[in-house]
């Protein structure tokens, strides 16, 4: 696992996508999660995810229960990267806090 999240560090490009903390997330729609527990964190202040790790609106890190169970670069490791791409969808409201998370 060390030398796959090594590779991400090293990556030219990171690509991620980013979803929203609404019903029926993208994260609820893949089967990652639950509308009950995206309610749950959108509760505790998220607005949305990157890699699963929820954030709020300032962009700041939302402890969840995921925050101890996955495996992954964090928000705060990639806010250091420079090459860093997130793609969000509809969400206006993820979008504008993706814009605020690259510049925080």
């Amino acid at each position: 696992m060390r030398e796959v999240l090594d590779l991400a560090r090293s990556a030219a490009v990171t690509l991620t996508g980013m979803g929203s903390a609404t019903p029926g997330c993208s994260a609820v729609q893949f089967g990652v999660t639950t509308d009950a527990e995206v309610a749950g964190f959108a509760a505790r202040g998220a607005v949305g995810d990157i890699m699963g790790e929820w954030f709020d609106v300032e962009g700041n890190v939302v402890e969840t229960n995921w925050s101890r169970r996955r495996i992954g670069l964090g928000l705060e490791e990639l806010r250091e990267l420079s090459n860093v791409v997130a793609v969000a969808g509809v969400s206006r409201r993820s979008t504008r806090s993706a814009a605020r998370w690259r510049v925080a």
